[in-house]
């Protein structure tokens, strides 16, 4: 399975130093990633697992986050967490900085705990 991760900077004014966190998903394995940003770079620029990267970006650019895995036949669903912070800027709207994407990758089931 993959998945992309998008960073855009809509606001006035650069942004210097974004984090980008995206603890190690659930329900998938194998867990690769790389980060690409145009006219920059990522530091690091790729991993497994976890992402924890760095980078900066002007104004009207975005970050993509490449990200891959196999899915956990087990499992039932996937879950991806992503969480942008920028240091020293003041955010007026956090809830805008954090992505949650829940996906079932397991037989068809109403509930997630089969609870029908």
């Amino acid at each position: 399975a993959s998945y992309q991760i998008k960073v855009p900077n809509q606001g006035a004014i650069a942004a210097p130093g974004v984090t980008v966190n995206v603890p190690a998903p659930s329900g998938l394995t194998s867990v690769v990633w790389e980060c690409l940003v145009a006219g920059g770079s990522c530091v690091p620029v790729n991993g497994t697992d976890l992402v924890n990267t760095q980078f900066d970006l002007s104004v009207g650019s975005t970050a993509q986050i490449e990200l891959s895995g196999a899915i956990d036949p087990g499992a039932g669903f996937v879950e991806l967490q992503a969480q942008a912070t920028v240091a020293g800027l003041t955010v007026f709207n956090p809830d805008d900085d954090l992505a949650v994407l829940n996906e079932r990758s397991g037989p068809e089931e109403i509930f997630a705990d089969s609870f029908e």
